[in-house]
Formats: structure tokens, sequence, C-alpha cells
């Protein structure tokens, strides 16, 4: 969930529930998220919007799937661009690179999210989402995994101001 307090700045929690299977075979809440973005760059014709963001993470849920155990902090750069198809037909993209800390270095690593966004109502607030993520240069492991790559469809509703996602990421690790 998102919400923008001004043109530029907007803030947000993410939850996680994880559903593993295999050796795991667990499932439940796995920890969450308290971000700020603030875009310091509008789009232009040639250059995409541009946005710094920092987050917090903390332990919620069950204790043996979250991420952190006391917290974890994330930084990261965005750029975002909206393009026009036809008169009817937009597509969005995104690219998002930052790195995470967690547990003050118990584990630390490279994030990259590469994703489309399709409107699919006609004042373009319903988008179906499809975003590319990397993990790497992890020096821990979550779940018993370090470095993977991941597809993840999604849905989104964006309103002025408000944005709600939902999605399921699929991991190749």
């Amino acid at each position: 969930i998102t919400y923008g307090v001004t043109d530029k700045t907007e803030f947000g929690l993410t939850g996680k529930y994880i559903s593993a299977s295999g050796a795991l075979n667990t499932s439940g809440m796995a920890g969450g998220e308290a971000k700020m973005k603030w875009r310091f760059r509008n789009q232009t014709e040639y250059i995409p919007a541009m946005s710094l963001a920092i987050g917090l993470m903390f332990p919620a849920g069950d204790a043996a799937l979250n991420e952190v155990s006391s917290w974890g902090a994330r930084l990261n750069l965005l750029m975002a661009s909206e393009a026009q198809i036809t008169d009817t037909s937009y597509i969005g993209m995104y690219l998002d690179i930052g790195t995470t800390n967690i547990d003050g270095g118990a584990d630390n690593y490279m994030n990259a999210d590469l994703g489309l966004l399709f409107p699919v109502s006609d004042d373009k607030r319903l988008q179906l989402m499809l975003e590319f993520n990397s993990i790497s240069g992890r020096t821990g492991t979550y779940l018993g995994t370090g470095n993977y790559t991941a597809i993840t469809p999604g849905i989104r509703y964006a309103s002025e101001g408000f944005k709600l996602t939902l999605g399921v990421e699929s991991r190749d690790t």
C-alpha cells in the first residue's frame, strides 16, 4: 500500500506472505517494510522520472519466515516512464535498483527489479504488472537460498495519491 502525501513524496507499507514447498513446506506472514519515496526528477520526453527510496524492514508474523530478526534498511534508485503506444493504449516501465543491509550487516545484497505495467481500464487506474526480480551479492541466506532471480506477475490499482499492488513472486534459485 502506498500513499502520496505531496506531489513528489509518498509513504508505503509492504507485507510479505510466504508459501514455501519442498524441504521448508511452510507458510505465513514474513515481515514487512515501511518506505518513503521522493521523486527528484519528473519524466520528460527523453528522460524517465527518477526517485530515491529508503525503507526500514521489520520482523512480523512467523519468526522462522522473517528475512530480518531485528531490522533491515534499504536504499533504492527508481526510474519510471510511461509511453503511449496507440491513441488508447499505454505502457508503464520502471527500473528499481538498490542495496539492502540486514540486521547490522549479517546479510547484505543488491536488488534489481525491472517491470512493465499494462493499464486495463479506460482511466489507467487498474493495471496488470509483470516484474523481473534479481537478488545478487548476497552474503547470507534466506529461506535456504542466497542469490536468485524471479518473475512476479501482479495487479495494481493506482489512483491520485494511492496505490495498492498484489503480486506473486516465483523464484528460480
